[in-house]
């Protein structure tokens, strides 16, 4: 069987990492009886008596002394060979007897291998076997070959005597064992829970030594635990086990060296280590296909690597020669220890789950057959072996205030299964005297998880109180609860005010284990259908005594304990309106209605509703779902349901909302007409009850959207916002496809014959330029806004100046393809063509709603939208572009103040100002424009223009 190591701390740390975190965090469970018994089963100490034995003999033999002569034998050698075979007999037989009694020994009813192992120990039958098998050599050689008196009083007191007195000392050992049931027990005990203290040790440390692993190699590194290997990389796999093995350790500091040459050659890396110039690889593969070349650590280390599976692998964009993977192979296999994978660690699990088996199986039989005292027995060896594991993660650094997420191994949630096995069958088996035992045995556990700072253990105990108030008030006789909620009381109350006073984040941590244990003994109230059980439950939670206290601090511990009320009300409300009986809950509504005063009722709807620990109704609706539907969730509106109908006294809502406080009551002002329907549940709530909390709520809602608006109206634009809508102008206006101005022939920062100036001047919304997590307005969209409009009014100008001195002829679409025809044929070119507000022409032409040559021609369809107001009716513009001027376009400010910002290459000015007069609404004003002219007149002979019928 695999033993516990004892190790100390080395001198020199280690380069290994899981290696040095058990140098920074040894694991010692040595007691004195445990180094005895090391001692005394040591082969060294049989060899040394056997070897100083033959030694003395040889030594005295030259002088040949003779050792009390009255006594001495006359002949040694007979002497010799008649101790040498009373010696073995004594030997013989004492084996045998000690081999029997280890074999018909009882079977414990806990720890069935421990406790052979004590007996094991406790008889000393290897360093017996030891003993006598050594002295009877040395024996056997000294009656052989040395002889003399002083080799007779050597073996006699060595090995004849020294036998005897091991032997006695080995029965006095098992006879004491078989006399005391209890240290029998305690021992058995004690080395199962050494066994898994030991492993969890194993765990945290692995666990430790994977976070080291993780910050060393983050992301961010070339080496990477975390990397996600890119589409169409070549990769090439490092260190491959040949068998099923588990990755014992890594050396961090090799792995960084080979890492970085690696990389370096690879023209990659980011250590600064030197590279070393042997084994050359491609340079390509090191940015190709822009792939940066980094390297990906496959396995954690205590990890199971599957056969076949690589411990490392290297990602290039152009694979690297199988020569060149074995060198690398070969460097990183020194940076790295792999252990088989089928022995110790797997047999020791299965070991340990054997003998909690067999535990679960005995408490459980005790119970069943109405055993207390055994029972109470099995418990209590439950929660040494936690008390034992609490105190093995109790060593680690705590990561803050105790509230660690430590790995607590696969035997810890089989006893934390088994413990909620046992309570059950005890409370059904053993009624009202069971649910003591039970409520007794969670409070210690909850008392060593308190004292070890350890919440997440604790937090696992408090919710078996929950489960024990299930049984007592489900079972075919109802029990009586006062004893578990005085213990609850207790344990929540007193002793986590006590350990907390002087630590306000580990008391608010302490406030949510309070708050979910209660909430989730409420919830079974309810689900149950007893509101006795309620009731009885009520005075232990304290809330009416936080409530009325005048202490600031404690006012968060009312709001949570205020907050726990509220949903206990919502999920009554919710389980009544999903066909629950509303008779058998209506008592329960009742009991909570009146429960929270006005003046904590906001703070418990927001404590309700905000996210975080201890707030286990958050997932009470999804249990009642099925897996893997779609369905909404409304838990939300019931909250806010209950929050009403509490507010029979009104409500008091903050002094100075804001805008989260404003959408909250705008969320309790919608459920108005759903706590309506309620009302019936709840006598002493009227209808003008509810119409005050809906007034208060409305009230607040106003005063917080002025709040805001004020504050939104005082505060400066923002540059970088204005910024954005700046830069997105001129993106949109070059990326567009249908802006005439720039299909057509055009000229930038010209003069123009005749310019005309379009602009758009307008107030928007002063949330585009003020930033702020209440809203999401982005300036980069009204931009691309301001650029679309600019677009419509040039394109407008463009077809009214085409459209000017034309008479339109009236023309189908057979005689406009003959007269775009035409026109090729006449100049050897293709016309521009514009059709407006016609899809089927534009179809018929295969001209297209974006700038872009067809296969028939360049051109462009244009929608109604895409004019403006009064587009004209629907038509067909030929004009042959080298005729047309050419199109000048120029920023163009509207005033001289300062802010505007010219864009040359675009042919635009915008400008966003603060506006001064008053308005309903905080807002800015915004201003763009541009001039756009001919560089001459627009000859008739450039442009042919073509009536449409009107259904196009």
């Amino acid at each position: 069987m695999a033993q516990i190591r004892y190790r100390s701390p080395s001198t020199k740390p280690s380069t290994w990492l899981a290696e040095a975190t058990r140098q920074k965090r040894p694991y010692r469970r040595v007691s004195a009886s445990s180094r005895l018994e090391a001692v005394l089963q040591s082969p060294l100490l049989a060899t040394a008596v056997g070897l100083l034995v033959v030694a003395l003999a040889l030594i005295l033999r030259v002088t040949s002394p003779v050792i009390m002569p009255a006594l001495a034998p006359d002949d040694p050698g007979d002497a010799l060979s008649l101790a040498w075979q009373v010696q073995t007999s004594i030997a013989g037989l004492a084996s045998a007897g000690l081999a029997l009694i280890i074999q018909l020994a009882g079977t414990p009813p806990i720890a069935i291998r421990s406790s052979r192992e004590v007996l094991y120990n406790r008889a000393l039958f290897k360093g017996l076997l030891l003993y006598v098998g050594i002295t009877n050599l040395a024996l056997g050689v000294v009656a052989t070959w040395i002889g003399g008196s002083a080799g007779v009083a050597l073996c006699f007191v060595f090995c004849l005597a020294g036998t005897l007195a091991f032997v006695g000392l080995s029965y006095t050992r098992v006879a004491a064992y078989f006399l005391d049931d209890d240290n029998a027990r305690s021992a058995a005990l004690h080395v199962l829970r050494d066994k898994i203290a030991g492993r969890l040790h194993e765990l945290q440390v692995l666990a430790e030594a994977n976070a080291d692993l993780g910050d060393m190699f983050g992301p961010d590194s070339p080496i990477s635990r975390y990397d996600h290997i890119p589409d169409r990389a070549s990769t090439a796999s490092l260190v491959v086990a040949a068998e099923d093995q588990f990755l014992d350790d890594l050396d961090p500091a090799a792995i960084k060296k080979i890492g970085a040459q690696v990389l370096g050659r690879l023209r990659a890396s980011r250590f600064a280590v030197s590279v070393a110039p042997s084994q050359d690889l491609e340079p390509e593969a090191a940015t190709a296909a822009g792939i940066t070349p980094f390297i990906r650590i496959q396995h954690d280390i205590g990890q199971r690597v599957i056969a076949g599976d690589p411990v490392f692998t290297l990602v290039t964009a152009t694979p690297i020669n199988e020569s060149q993977r074995r060198a690398l192979t070969s460097a990183f296999t020194k940076a790295v220890r792999l252990r088989p994978a089928v022995i110790s660690s797997i047999a020791e699990d299965e070991a340990i789950t054997g003998e909690l088996v067999t535990l679960k199986d005995s408490v459980l039989a005790a119970a069943a057959a109405g055993a207390t005292g055994a029972l109470s027995k099995g418990l209590n060896a439950y929660e040494e072996l936690f008390t034992a594991l609490l105190s093995v993660a109790g060593d680690r650094d705590s990561q803050h205030l105790g509230y660690r997420h430590r790995p607590y191994g696969p035997q810890w949630q089989w006893m934390n299964a088994n413990i909620r096995e046992i309570t059950e069958a005890a409370i059904r088996s053993l009624g009202e005297r069971g649910l003591t035992a039970a409520v007794d045995h969670t409070y210690r556990l909850c008392t060593a998880a308190r004292t070890a700072r350890d919440l997440g253990a604790l937090r696992q105990f408090l919710l078996l109180y929950p489960a024990h108030l299930r049984l007592a008030i489900t079972g075919p006789a109802p029990l009586p609860i006062g004893y578990l909620a005085l213990k609850l009381q207790t344990l929540t109350g007193l002793s986590f005010r006590e350990i907390s006073a002087d630590d306000t984040q580990l008391r608010d941590a302490l406030r949510a284990l309070t708050a979910e244990t209660f909430a989730e003994s409420f919830k079974v109230c309810v689900d149950s259908r007893n509101p006795s059980a309620l009731r009885s439950l009520l005075p232990y939670f304290e809330a009416q005594q936080t409530f009325a206290t005048g202490n600031p601090e404690r006012r968060s511990e009312s709001g949570r304990k205020a907050s726990v009320l509220l949903a206990a009300l919502a999920w009554t409300l919710f389980c009544i309106t999903n066909h629950a009986p509303a008779d058998d809950l209506a008592p329960i509504v009742e009991a909570l209605a009146g429960v929270v005063p006005s003046h904590l009722l906001w703070q418990a709807y927001v404590e309700a509703t905000d996210d975080g620990p201890g707030r286990p109704w958050q997932d009470w609706e999804i249990a009642t779902k099925a897996p893997f539907t779609f369905h909404f969730m409304s838990f939300d509106s019931y909250l806010a349901v209950a929050t009403l109908i509490m507010g029979r006294q009104g409500i008091v809502v903050p002094p100075k909302p804001t805008a989260t406080d404003a959408d909250r009551a705008s969320r309790l002002i919608e459920a108005r007409e759903f706590a309506q329907q309620c009302l019936s549940l709840a006598p002493g709530i009227t209808p003008a009850d509810l119409n005050t909390v809906v007034a208060q709520l409305n009230d607040l809602v106003t005063e917080a959207k002025t709040a805001q608006t004020e504050r939104l109206r005082e505060q400066p634009l923002q540059t970088g916002n204005i910024q954005l809508l700046v830069d997105a102008v001129p993106r949109v206006l070059a990326s567009s496809s249908h802006r005439l101005t720039e299909l057509l022939k055009h000229r930038n920062g010209e003069t123009a014959g005749d310019p005309r100036t379009l602009a758009i001047s307008a107030l928007v919304a002063r949330e585009y330029f003020v930033t702020s997590p209440r809203w999401h307005a982005d300036p980069a969209e009204l931009g691309a806004d301001v650029a679309h409009g600019l677009i419509t009014a040039e394109n407008r100008f463009v077809i009214d100046s085409l459209l000017a001195e034309q008479q339109p002829s009236p023309a189908t679409d057979d005689d406009i393809r003959a007269a775009r025809k035409a026109f090729t044929d006449r100049t050897g070119r293709d016309p521009f063509v514009i059709v407006l507000n016609s899809w089927r022409t534009a179809q018929a032409l295969g001209v297209q709603d974006v700038g872009t040559a067809s296969p028939t021609g360049p051109g462009l369809s244009l929608s109604a939208a895409d004019l403006g107001s009064q587009p004209p009716p629907p038509t067909c513009i030929l004009c042959d572009p080298d005729q047309l001027p050419a199109l000048v376009r120029n920023p163009q400010q509207l005033d001289d103040e300062p802010g505007w910002h010219n864009l040359p290459e675009a042919g635009v000015a915008v400008a966003v100002r603060d506006y001064t007069q008053a308005t309903a609404n905080p807002v800015a004003h915004l201003m763009a424009a541009v001039s756009v002219g001919w560089s001459g007149s627009v000859p008739d002979a450039a442009v042919e223009v073509y009536q449409l019928p009107a259904a196009g």
